[in-house]
């Protein structure tokens, strides 16, 4: 009698309460799933675009190897650029690092055929085109073909040409690369430090105002604080364009404290950890790396530049002549 009793009074489903709450925490649930599918794209993106560029860096190194870069004549004649690249530049120390050079064919010539000769504007920072680059192709499919990752090639379809020219296929020019090189002593010629600086969707020329995507400023570097302060406040300067991941090149010239009026040129790259807006067209950068080249714990005046569509760059260190 009990039992009959007890089965007549169970109830035979939930409450709207109840039916509420589970909804509410099933909806928090396909928030937080719905969520991950916009991270996961976002991370696979970056996956894709940091293989490309570790790719697009181990096809210049072998092309450098195959090349021998790091000796190539067009640094050394007819200027020795690691000395003194201009005449205004005091000469570097012969017993301490040279001046950095660029070795940027698709930042040498633009698309007028004006040569940019110094990165930047700035006459620290030269820039050459390779010997084994003309002058009247280094835009077009040289530059493609040695300064380019040789994958994604879409071709046209079969035509009467007797074989492929220039216009029967087109490159996926997204990832594209320069050098830098630096000699550690500069009276050591045969020892030559090389970066490997990939860009992302970096135009193959310049732009058509003859404006590189390029541009120096006057810093200061806080080597107590990791901090780099770049000063954009003059009339003609451009608002540089930075994010954190980013990344500033440093081509400050020093006197040198070994061997008195001669001078020690700086070409290091920092990756950009945080940016804080001081005011006054200033900010305040944060480096991931520590600062090299300047006095402990101490504030000093240098340069800072910055270049357009620079996605990574790699330390690819010394080579020597055989």
């Amino acid at each position: 009698m009990h039992a009959n009793i007890a089965t007549r009074n169970r109830r035979p489903g939930a409450t709207l309460i109840e039916v509420l709450v589970a909804i509410f925490l099933m909806g928090i649930g396909m928030l937080a799933l719905l969520t991950l599918f916009p991270i996961g794209v976002l991370r696979m993106a970056q996956a894709i675009n940091d293989e490309r560029a570790a790719q697009a860096s181990a096809s210049a190194v072998s092309v450098a190897n195959i090349k021998d870069l790091r000796h190539d004549s067009s640094l050394t004649s007819p200027t020795d650029l690691f000395k003194q690249p201009d005449a205004s530049l005091t000469v570097a120390d012969p017993d301490g690092r040279s001046y950095g050079v660029f070795i940027d064919p698709a930042g040498w010539l633009n698309a007028l055929g004006a040569f940019q000769s110094f990165a930047g504007g700035e006459k620290a920072a030269p820039r050459v085109l390779p010997s084994f680059i003309q002058t009247s192709t280094g835009r077009g499919l040289d530059t493609l073909r040695w300064f380019a990752i040789n994958d994604d090639v879409i071709f046209d379809p079969d035509t009467a040409l007797p074989k492929p020219n220039a216009s029967s296929f087109d490159r996926d020019t997204r990832f594209t690369y320069a050098y830098l090189m630096q000699r550690p002593r500069l009276s050591d010629a045969s020892l030559v430090e090389m970066s490997v600086l990939v860009f992302n969707r970096r135009p193959i020329t310049l732009r058509g105002d003859l404006t590189p995507a390029e541009n120096a400023y006057p810093a200061s570097y806080d080597t107590s604080k990791n901090m780099v302060t770049l000063d954009f406040s003059a009339p003609t300067a451009v608002a540089p364009t930075l994010a954190a991941g980013d990344w500033i090149y440093d081509c400050s010239v020093q006197n040198s404290a070994t061997n008195p009026g001669t001078a020690a040129p700086h070409a290091y790259f920092y990756r950009v950890v945080s940016i804080n807006d001081l005011g006054g067209n200033k900010l305040q950068i944060e480096v991931q790396t520590p600062l090299r080249g300047f006095p402990a714990n101490a504030l000093t005046a240098g340069r800072v530049m910055v270049l357009d569509g620079l996605y990574e760059v790699f330390e690819k260190g010394a080579g020597r002549l055989p």
